[in-house]
């Protein structure tokens, strides 16, 4: 449809700075060696969490950063790194290439000399609540931050354009993750933690994934694929525009609606669906974005129109629904063909009718 391809061709919803910040707290900067990562956590966690945030195929992302927090110290890691390995023929983002070139510029921090390495930055003596404050007001504004938290709320990116119709744009994202294991935040993700984040003007959003603990560099690289196909984006402008309690109950009813879509279309019982996209042209009235969400669908020109409205607003000219269209051949056929990965007792309950049994 048009709508289709014009969905195609707008540009995927994307942050422009999108940056990671690692709660290390339990190691000391002076820890890291690329001569023994073996031996510990502090630069082995460092390292993949830096390669499965930063980079891809092509090398490093420039709309990235990895900030680790230690006990007395903070690390920072942008793409200004990759450039300089890559000069110097060492392209490959290996565990030594990455420990030398930090452990270089510590040592010339605590030295109090130049640092050698460009993209890595180094911040001494420091703890860490004053590392994070220094930070946040040196963030681009509008930012969001999310703290991987095991009680947050499940964050499940599923489109490239934001529910809300209202919801605004996000410059950066900031990402508050435990280490080594990042669904737990050190401790930061406390209402004091938060609240240094909401001071600073910044929306804070207690977050899961998985629903299990992840290690650091597996939510890491998640978030990233998660990123360039455009998803994730407008998910935090939702959680922006929502109550975090009423976002899980929005997620819930779109999921729902679209597996009865789905199911109505393979079985044949409905044309194909045209989805169009969430805003006021449907329904000639403004959206509440904090108010109850609901998803209805309605019969327009003949087909199957799934929207996002708000209870008590102008919808526009309403339809009173069709009664339920009666199942077609190919209905009959897609009952029997998924019929037999059932078991024989499963298959024979199935009406025939075309239908799930209930």
């Amino acid at each position: 449809s048009s709508f289709v391809k014009a969905a195609a061709m707008r540009p995927l919803l994307r942050f422009q700075r999108h940056e990671l910040w690692v709660m290390h707290t339990d190691y000391r900067v002076d820890e890291i060696s690329s001569k023994t990562s073996h031996a510990g956590r502090a630069d082995s966690v460092l390292h993949r969490t830096m390669v499965a945030f930063m980079n891809f195929s092509e090398g490093m992302r420039a709309d990235s950063v990895v900030r680790v927090f230690f006990k007395d110290g903070v690390v920072a890691i942008t793409n200004k790194l990759g450039q300089y390995l890559n000069l110097q023929q060492r392209k490959a983002p290996t565990e030594r290439n990455i420990l030398e070139s930090i452990e270089q510029n510590i040592v010339d921090a605590k030295n109090s000399r130049d640092l050698q390495i460009p993209g890595v930055e180094v911040w001494l003596d420091s703890t860490c609540e004053e590392n994070v404050q220094h930070y946040l007001d040196g963030l681009s504004r509008p930012a969001t931050a999310l703290m991987m938290d095991p009680d947050g709320t499940p964050l499940r990116p599923r489109f490239v354009e934001p529910l809300v119709p209202s919801a605004l744009p996000v410059h950066t994202c900031v990402v508050v993750i435990g280490g080594p294991k990042g669904m737990y935040s050190s401790g930061i993700a406390t209402p004091k933690g938060i609240a240094m984040f909401v001071d600073k003007g910044i929306p804070c959003h207690r977050v899961s994934i998985g629903g299990v603990s992840e290690f650091t560099s597996v939510i890491a690289a998640w978030l990233q694929v998660e990123h360039d196909a455009g998803r994730l984006c407008p998910t935090v402008m939702d959680l922006n525009s929502v109550p975090q309690r009423k976002y899980t109950q929005l997620l819930s009813t779109v999921e729902q609606r679209q597996f009865d879509i789905a199911r109505s279309f393979v079985l044949g019982t409905t044309p194909a669906p045209k989805i169009v996209a969430v805003g006021s042209s449907e329904h000639n009235g403004a959206t509440d974005a904090y108010g109850e969400l609901e998803f209805a669908a309605e019969e327009v020109h003949d087909e199957p129109v799934v929207r996002a409205a708000a209870k008590g607003v102008s919808r526009g000219r309403s339809r009173s629904p069709r009664a339920p269209a009666k199942p077609t051949a190919p209905a009959a056929k897609a009952s029997l063909l998924m019929a037999s990965f059932r078991s024989p007792a499963a298959a024979a309950a199935a009406p025939a009718a075309g239908r799930f049994p209930e």
